[in-house]
């Protein structure tokens, strides 16, 4: 074998993995969103404590791309295999889940920024959660699939 073909060898290698890389580094790029529940959440206004509860939603962008967070939505899932499937029993949309003083949808979302929105946790929240499995999704411009968090009442 001569120095040529060891060349020829080695570039016909490295031409595909690059390609591949370049594929791979294009699917991972733009936002990456993580979205965070906490529930029981209580209002703290005027030196009171409210007894109402909300669940407080928070996203946080960590990619490398701007996005418009668009819609909060809560969507029932009866089973594990309904919510692998994507198939939920029960979708809601929350229209305004921000407080006042708070920035409500649409909102863009610059990297390493963070959106907070707030739900009131009704007994119906409740029910869907000892129900069945309760996810709240983030829609956002950049992507047809919400971003989601499973609701965990404790």
């Amino acid at each position: 074998m001569t120095v040529t073909d060891i060349l020829a060898w080695l570039g016909g290698l490295t031409g595909p993995s690059a390609i591949v890389w370049d594929v791979y580094k294009w699917k991972r790029s733009g936002p990456k969103l993580l979205v965070r529940v906490s529930p029981n959440m209580a209002i703290l206004g005027r030196g009171q404590v409210t007894n109402q509860r909300h669940l407080i939603v928070r996203v946080a962008n960590s990619g490398e791309k701007k996005t418009t967070l668009t819609t909060l939505a809560l969507a029932l899932y009866p089973s594990w295999w309904a919510q692998v499937r994507g198939k939920p029993s029960e979708q809601f949309a929350v229209p305004m889940p921000g407080g006042p003083g708070w920035r409500n949808l649409p909102c863009p979302l610059d990297p390493g920024e963070e959106w907070a929105g707030m739900v009131r946790q009704d007994q119906q929240i409740e029910q869907m959660c000892k129900k069945g499995r309760l996810y709240c999704h983030v829609y956002h411009a950049l992507s047809k699939n919400p971003v989601g968090a499973r609701v965990v009442l404790s």
